[in-house]
């Protein structure tokens, strides 16, 4: 691994680069930067160095399948159109490979937003958690055709990214109100009276396992529970490129643990602080999963991905 691979590495697994489309974006950036340096090379060292680079930089954050998947796909796709090429005719197949990737993405995004969109009714009460711009798009497409919903976010702490969504919201001129992350049960809950009941929920998602279940921003798992026990339906907003392939083979599925600094930088010795950053979602609590094929029940996920994304499951 050389020292700019080395520096985006350790940007991705410090936190430096965050959200699962972004850290993909860099990872694709780098691989092409990469392939621009190795145009002396055989083609077979090519390949081996874009590989042995891919994967530490996928594995940077083992818990984001999103990268993984990315390279996976520019590996599949040089291995399928490497015949005969060039060395430089390689380095060009890497940069359309990455470019496809990243459109795909946005083509999926646009498909997603197309689908939920329909969901959302005006003056309808929407909840979301944390920042996801999938979901993001799928209330600012309702908007556009008219809807007004009022959309509830949750601050999201340590790191706030919940404001994220209000100040993307609010820009678009949607209704939005916060609430702190221990008062988003109680919210959604009948409890709270009949003005403050949600209508419907939108997560977004880390990552999807083979079983239809979600890995989400920790926080997810007692909303979604909630939003059962109440009969509110729950709905996740994602690409199934986002699907881990591990979990085709394992029902383990691990789960981010974080600096203890995030919550509190300067707490006293001896103090001993747990920071999941994210939590799982059981299929059972997710009434349909928004995808790029609309909106799916999550036993279907693992006949989608086999029947479209076969590529994934080789190894790096």
């Amino acid at each position: 691994m050389n020292r700019e691979v080395q520096k985006v590495v350790t940007k991705i697994a410090s936190l430096e680069i965050q959200g699962a489309t972004q850290i993909t974006k860099i990872v694709l950036d780098t691989l092409q930067e990469e392939g621009s340096r190795l145009l002396k090379k055989s083609k077979t060292q090519f390949i081996s160095s874009i590989r042995k680079n891919g994967k530490s930089l996928a594995e940077a954050r083992p818990t984001e399948p999103l990268a993984r998947n990315a390279v996976q796909f520019v590996l599949h796709y040089l291995e399928s159109n490497k015949k005969g090429l060039s060395t430089l005719q390689l380095a060009r197949l890497l940069k359309k490979a990455c470019h496809l990737f990243m459109v795909l993405l946005k083509y999926h995004d646009g498909k997603i937003a197309e689908a939920g969109a329909p969901l959302v009714k005006s003056h309808m009460k929407v909840f979301t958690h944390c920042h996801s711009s999938t979901v993001e798009h799928i209330i600012i497409r309702a908007k556009k055709k008219e809807k007004t919903p009022y959309v509830f976010c949750t601050e999201t702490r340590p790191l706030y990214q919940g404001r994220i969504t209000a100040k993307k919201l609010l820009k678009e001129k949607i209704n939005v109100t916060m609430v702190v992350d221990s008062a988003a049960e109680f919210l959604i809950s009948k409890t709270s009276g009949r003005e403050l009941m949600m209508d419907i929920v939108f997560l977004g998602a880390d990552s999807v396992t083979s079983g239809g279940s979600v890995i989400n921003k920790v926080g997810s798992y007692g909303i979604a529970q909630v939003a059962k026990h109440e009969k509110i339906p729950v709905y996740v907003a994602t690409s199934l490129l986002k699907t881990d392939p591990e979990t085709f083979a394992s029902k383990y599925v691990g789960i981010e643990l974080r600096d203890r600094k995030e919550i509190w930088p300067k707490g006293p010795k001896g103090l001993k602080i747990v920071n999941f950053a994210f939590d799982r979602i059981p299929s059972k609590f997710i009434k349909g999963i928004i995808c790029e094929f609309g909106i799916v029940k999550p036993r279907d996920i693992a006949y989608l991905v086999e029947k479209h994304y076969p590529w994934i499951f080789k190894q790096l």
